[in-house]
């Protein structure tokens, strides 16, 4: 509900403040505090509407890093495969045009929650990809040169326990394999360069009839403009209503002998301090009313058990002294059960 009641550049300011509340946290140490605030920051903006596009990957891409590399730190490492999975299929969508080295990022620590998935064949295959992106980086080089030597240690393993049972066919047989398979990886990787070729190539015919459109037609924007001026004029009546809260707080403040607050943003951080300040304080007394109230019903609880146990003893007098009839036999049993414990 505290989303859906902020504007598009709110959410995108909040999302921008959790981030780097997020790493100021993964740096001291804080990790589950770390991957909290990612996780806050990404469900502020991950459903920003298109016009809105280029500002949402470019917090989506490193909160969803940041937070794969949270995991892997946590050694949650399904948890870290799952967000760098994230930020890839937001980095594989041609239109969000995301920079090559966030790309590489996610698929570097995918890399790494994989091999420690103990899946290795598709740890090296994120880290091959990874290096495209990124040539020449020594730890994406170190993580593939690992892998492969764990891969290759386990290949040759595999054929040390069948050597005895394999002729030099079938080893020239495997080997013809790996070819083919080196051959068909060679293959996919250029079909894929091909295709996004293509669809660079597409865009760039799209933005240029684009681009004729709105040069040779009405603004392209005219109506949508006309349509925003009421949202416009909403915030900027926001905005003027948080200067009179802060005029006001500064007259307060300057009564105690406060310091002032100048900035804007610095005005609205602090009305959040005091807003959760109040929240938790809410939240005690709360615990305290609740406490009591159990106290006043476990007293009452211990007032009635009083009066049934005194009204037993002298039931019990009156038989042992002939005054009352004698208790009928028991055709059950009963046991005293005590309240729980809260």
């Amino acid at each position: 509900a505290q989303k859906e009641a902020m504007g598009n550049a709110e959410r995108v300011k909040r999302a921008t403040d959790w981030k780097r509340i997020g790493n100021d946290k993964f740096k001291a140490g804080n990790v589950l505090e770390a991957v909290d605030y990612y996780r806050e920051a990404i469900i502020f903006v991950e459903d920003l509407v298109d016009a809105r596009r280029a500002e949402r990957v470019q917090l989506l891409m490193p909160l969803y890093c940041n937070l794969a590399q949270a995991r892997l730190r946590l050694g949650e490492s399904s948890g870290a495969e799952e967000a760098a999975g994230r930020a890839i299929a937001v980095a594989e969508v041609p239109r969000n045009a995301a920079e090559p080295a966030m790309h590489a990022k996610a698929l570097f620590r995918r890399g790494l929650a994989r091999r420690a998935l103990g899946r290795l064949s598709d740890a090296r295959q994120d880290l091959a990809a990874a290096l495209q992106l990124r040539p020449g980086s020594e730890e994406v080089l170190a993580e593939l040169a690992a892998v492969k030597a764990v891969l290759a240690e386990e290949s040759r393993r595999e054929r040390a326990a069948v050597g005895g049972f394999l002729d030099r066919a079938a080893e020239r047989e495997r080997e013809g394999q790996a070819r083919r398979r080196q051959q068909e990886e060679k293959q996919r990787l250029a079909e894929a360069k091909r295709k996004e070729r293509l669809v660079l190539a597409e865009q760039r015919q799209q933005m240029q009839a684009a681009f004729k459109k709105i040069s040779e037609g009405p603004m392209l924007y005219e109506k949508r403009e006309q349509e925003m001026a009421p949202v416009r004029k909403k915030e900027e009546e926001k905005r003027q209503t948080m200067e009179l809260e802060q005029k006001l707080l500064n007259i307060i403040d300057g009564s105690k002998g406060l310091p002032k607050t100048e900035a804007l943003d610095e005005f609205v951080e602090k009305k959040h301090e005091r807003c959760r300040a109040q929240a938790e304080e809410l939240d005690q007394k709360k615990k305290i009313l609740d406490k009591q109230q159990k106290e006043a019903q476990w007293g009452e609880d211990d007032a009635w058990r009083g009066q049934r146990d005194d009204h037993r003893k002298r039931l019990q007098a009156e038989r042992e002294a002939g005054l009352a009839a004698p208790a009928a036999p028991a055709r059950w049993e009963t046991k005293e059960v005590a309240r729980w414990c809260e």
